[in-house]
């Protein structure tokens, strides 16, 4: 932040000018973007419509403005506090359908509320699937992923090396 004033002249046809330089250090804060796997979550249309109907003051530019980041800043926070990592979901879910499906095949069968439950839970599995292939298509930022290549452990790796690449350490 740099302020400057002119002195007045006494004796001189020059104008002195007098510089003030004061540096602040201050924290640019996290970058929030926007995650597309929101959008497969009922709940999140909700909490955009609650977080949208917040009052704001100011031009109209600067009220939509401030609209924005309060929606995203809601969203975030709300991914961060209710949502389980995806990856945990997944295994957690593979477990409990091997389980079910193993149960199933031992012969003794199952009850009708266990195959319901079987049946939820393996739905429950492939909609976590379809949430980590959006979540990895949105990550990966290629044009190739378009063109059907599948979720591979190359993949995976090349997804990772180019976070890792962009990080400044």
């Amino acid at each position: 932040m740099a302020v400057n004033r002119h002195v007045a002249r006494v004796a001189s046809d020059h104008c002195p000018v007098v510089m003030q330089v004061e540096f602040q250090n201050f924290k640019h804060p996290k970058i929030m973007r926007f995650k597309d796997v929101w959008l497969s979550y009922p709940v999140a249309y909700h909490v955009v419509k609650k977080a949208s109907s917040k009052k704001f003051v100011g031009d109209p530019m600067e009220v939509l403005n401030k609209k924005f980041r309060f929606v995203l800043r809601t969203l975030f926070f709300w991914n961060w506090s209710k949502h389980n990592s995806l990856l945990e979901l997944k295994d957690k879910l593979k477990v409990e359908v091997d389980e079910l499906q193993n149960k199933e095949a031992n012969g003794s069968g199952l009850s009708d509320q266990s195959i319901l439950l079987l049946k939820t839970k393996v739905h429950e599995l492939n909609i976590t699937f379809t949430r980590l292939n959006i979540w990895w298509r949105q990550r990966i930022k290629v044009k190739w992923i378009k063109e059907g290549d599948i979720n591979s452990q190359f993949f995976h790796s090349f997804a990772n090396g180019r976070k890792n690449g962009n990080s400044i350490r």
